[in-house]
């Protein structure tokens, strides 16, 4: 229904940067997370009318490596809880989700 959009994932990026010292692990790791991000922003906004998602709406989601069969072997575990808001943009078809 919507398209979401990540407007800061630098944040989350420099995170797993300083974590990880393999840039390929670390490349599919923040795919990963971000894909989890906005599955679950999706699942929290696509039901909300437009009026309601004018105004900033705050959720959470866990992101755990040991959830993933790419990631269980050979790296330790990430566990991270991200906190994010979700506001629909001034077209009604973009919601823009801010990393906290």
């Amino acid at each position: 229904m919507y398209n979401y959009k990540i407007r800061n994932s630098e944040r989350l990026s420099e995170e797993i940067d300083n974590l990880l010292s393999f840039p390929l692990l670390k490349k599919s790791i923040k795919k990963k997370l971000f894909e989890t991000v906005v599955s679950d922003a999706k699942e929290n906004c696509d039901y909300l009318t437009p009026e309601k998602l004018f105004e900033e709406k705050e959720f959470g989601v866990w992101f755990h490596t040991v959830n993933y069969p790419e990631f269980r072997k050979g790296i330790a575990r990430y566990d991270t809880f991200i906190l994010y808001r979700c506001q629909l943009d001034d077209n009604r078809q973009d919601v823009w989700i801010t990393l906290e």
